[in-house]
């Protein structure tokens, strides 16, 4: 049984790259507790598939078996599953009917922006929408993951957390100034931050001066879409984010970035360079946190002191309070 709440367990996650799940090959992956193996048929066509890594037949790991055509064959008897997880031959036995239970348990799968995506539930939605994804002139970029031991609400709430980049990303950050004045919304859709301003900005030890004005939103809890728009200086373009937690487990996750901008293609090495370190940074930071899941407002467990908040906090003050509000109880405290 996975025990997470439904808001989580009937949500798409990302859980792979598409390209690493070529015709054939077995990958194995771990979401909300639940150990999965994810593989494609031998057809280039076929989908991808998202199962338990368990074979109801003696309970070995079906990732430790092979591709046969459209089934995949379980190392330890030779059983072979089609697409639909039921079983269709049994080696020793070949005219026997398998039994009844010999059926994987199957999930819902995806492949979006490169990525696939899993609900180990009843899904709620589609994949999260990312329209900016497909306009023709802007570069699309899945970035590589950033596995981190933390929880997911962690990483979240780094992302909306405005006052650290001057401090944690002093040395890859542009030094941003904070915008005090930024406005934090929270409706029945989420959490909406909107209008960062940045002026007078130190990039890579150049003084530059450039404006941008950004949203952030949070429509579910481990899933934060921003916008920005940067007029001057070396990234200048517009950028659109889809940054999506996926939680293998309470206190261990995966940071999927999703990025589609028009900015000048020369410089997208560099940012890639950039972008990716100052993720790491604050992955490294949400793994030194205590307590190890994200404190709640009120917070449920005693065993810490509550958290201190100042007026900068407001973003992150209202993502723990609407935590509280939807019901969450996975991995936070």
């Amino acid at each position: 049984m996975i025990a997470a709440d439904p808001i989580l367990l009937n949500d798409w996650h990302a859980v792979a790259k598409v390209e690493d799940c070529p015709p054939g090959k077995i990958l194995t992956t771990r979401l909300l507790g639940e150990d999965l193996v994810l593989w494609r048929p031998l057809d280039p066509q076929a989908p991808v598939q998202a199962w338990q890594d368990r074979c109801p037949h003696r309970g070995a790991p079906l990732s430790l078996g092979k591709v046969c055509d459209r089934t995949l064959a379980c190392v330890y008897h030779g059983w072979e599953y089609d697409p639909t997880g039921k079983c269709v031959l049994i080696p020793p036995h070949p005219a026997l009917e398998p039994p009844a239970g010999a059926q994987i348990k199957t999930y819902h799968c995806r492949e979006r922006y490169g990525a696939v995506w899993v609900c180990l539930g009843t899904p709620s939605a589609d994949v999260p929408p990312f329209p900016e994804w497909d306009e023709p002139n802007c570069l699309q970029i899945l970035s590589e993951p950033i596995h981190g031991n933390a929880s997911g609400f962690r990483l979240v709430e780094i992302g909306i957390d405005f006052t650290h980049f001057r401090y944690l990303h002093n040395q890859t950050e542009c030094n941003p100034q904070v915008h005090e004045d930024f406005q934090v919304e929270m409706t029945t859709d989420g959490i909406t931050v909107c209008e960062r301003h940045f002026p007078d900005a130190d990039s890579q030890g150049k003084r530059v001066t450039y404006t941008s004005t950004s949203s952030m939103k949070i429509p579910h809890p481990l899933r934060l879409y921003s916008y920005i728009e940067i007029t001057q200086g070396p990234y200048k373009g517009r950028f659109a984010f889809l940054t999506a937690i996926t939680p293998v487990e309470e206190e261990k996750s995966v940071q999927w970035s999703f990025t589609a901008t028009n900015m000048d293609k020369a410089m997208l090495p560099q940012w890639l360079v950039f972008n990716q370190q100052v993720q790491q940074e604050d992955v490294w930071m949400a793994e030194r946190l205590q307590p190890k899941r994200m404190p709640l407002i009120p917070p449920t467990d005693n065993k810490w002191p509550a958290d201190l908040h100042v007026p900068s906090d407001r973003s992150s003050v209202t993502y723990r309070k609407w935590l509280k509000q939807i019901g969450v109880t996975y991995g936070v405290c």
